[in-house]
């Protein structure tokens, strides 16, 4: 997991099988970086997760309703198919934002303009 940060986002870069071994991790960085009020925006990258059970689904819910208190939003991005497809069952993508690999992504996406954490 790689987390960047902007002026107003936490961007997660997930890799890998995001499971209950791994979703804690997530927690937790969420937790430390939804702590700047200014945060105004959680993106999880999930361009290189192979694999997303409901634990990782926790997490985005979790991102979102943190973000709801505060007006803010969550986008999930560059999920491949089958994982895009969990997120469409569950109905998450009537929840957050969700960019495949075709729709443009926000400029501050772009790792050349984003401070890293």
């Amino acid at each position: 997991m790689r987390v960047r940060t902007t002026a107003s986002a936490v961007i997660l870069e997930l890799s890998g099988e995001l499971d209950i071994a791994t979703s804690p991790p997530i927690l937790d960085a969420l937790t430390t970086e939804l702590t700047n009020d200014a945060t105004k925006t959680v993106v999880f990258d999930l361009r290189d997760v192979t694999f997303m059970d409901s634990s990782a689904i926790k997490s985005i819910i979790y991102a979102q309703n943190r973000m709801r208190v505060r007006s803010g939003n969550v986008i999930v991005c560059n999920a491949q198919p089958h994982v895009a497809k969990v997120i469409r069952i569950l109905g998450l993508d009537h929840e957050v934002e969700v960019l495949d690999a075709t729709d443009p992504l926000p400029p501050f996406l772009d790792p050349d303009t984003a401070l890293t954490a």
